[in-house]
């Protein structure tokens, strides 16, 4: 009774109206998915453990929202874009100085800038091209006519993530994102990439992109990818840095472009947030995709 009482003082400190106190399980699942589409994970988190404490842990998923909520600052500034129908999220990073890197780390600087919350989905992927991961799935196949690769699908629906894709097909995406929004959306820098993933000036100091524990942040040593945003964010409340797809940037190295985040089917180690990898730019594959910048 005590801790019902102190979410109800909570609710009412934080200005939710009082048609949600009703015993209606549905109106307050949905309201607290509301506030967190919104932004405003303080509200988000207070209803969703409303909805736990009196509707029961496996109501709605609803230990997995309590979760998604937990690290995500309230001060985090949100920036909405819709494209055809389809919605996104980028979150704002102030900028920073940090040693970026694992064996040979280097102090690095940089400017504000805003993520996305996600890796681009398929939804949005066939929002701004028109084309589908079968699409791009059955292209990947015509490369790979007479060499000894088994192929196959590694999840599709709207909200996983975008791969089979080279970096020169994520220029283009971009390319027609911009001329569609009138923004400047583009890849992160490798230095951009990381300093976000380790949670900006928010950092805990984490191995992986928002814990110590890799199953808390990470979908990995898998052979399918995942729906978005269904493990644990990190301090800024960006999804799947670690793990899922791994994720173009935009830095050159030696005639290739740097990849981070790992991948769903790598081992744990190689979805740190300082692990690097590295592809030419006309090369895709099953394992990578990428997530948004703009200024």
């Amino acid at each position: 009774m005590k801790r019902l009482l102190l979410l109800f003082v909570s609710l009412y400190l934080l200005h939710i109206p009082s048609f949600l106190f009703a015993d209606d399980c549905t109106d307050a699942l949905e309201e607290a998915k509301s506030f967190y589409e919104q932004g405003d994970y303080v509200k988000a988190k207070a209803l969703f453990e409303y909805v736990q404490a009196e509707c029961g842990d496996d109501y709605g998923d609803v230990v997995t929202w309590i979760s998604k909520c937990a690290n995500v600052s309230h001060n985090v500034v949100i920036k909405n874009f819709v494209v055809n129908g389809v919605s996104f999220k980028m979150v704002y990073v102030q900028g920073g100085t940090f040693n970026m890197g694992g064996d040979r780390p280097q102090q690095v600087t940089v400017s504000d800038y805003y993520i996305a919350e996600t890796e681009v989905t398929q939804a949005l992927w066939k929002a701004v091209m028109g084309t589908t991961i079968q699409d791009e799935y059955e292209e990947y196949k015509k490369q790979c006519e007479g060499m000894n690769i088994h192929l196959r699908m590694h999840g599709e629906g709207d909200e996983y993530p975008m791969y089979y894709l080279s970096w020169n097909e994520c220029q283009e995406f971009i390319t027609k994102l911009n001329q569609l929004t009138g923004k400047q959306f583009r890849l992160p820098t490798e230095a951009e990439w990381e300093f976000a993933a380790r949670g900006g000036n928010l950092s805990n100091g984490y191995k992986y992109a928002g814990s110590n524990n890799v199953d808390e942040v990470a979908w990995y040593n898998l052979i399918n990818t995942h729906p978005v945003a269904q493990k644990k964010p990190n301090e800024l409340g960006l999804f799947d840095m670690s793990g899922n797809v791994g994720e173009w940037c935009s830095t050159k190295h030696k005639g290739y472009r740097v990849i981070r985040g790992g991948g769903h089917k790598y081992y744990s180690r190689y979805n740190t947030i300082t692990n690097c990898m590295y592809n030419f730019p006309n090369s895709d594959g099953p394992g990578v995709g990428f997530r948004l910048v703009t200024q």
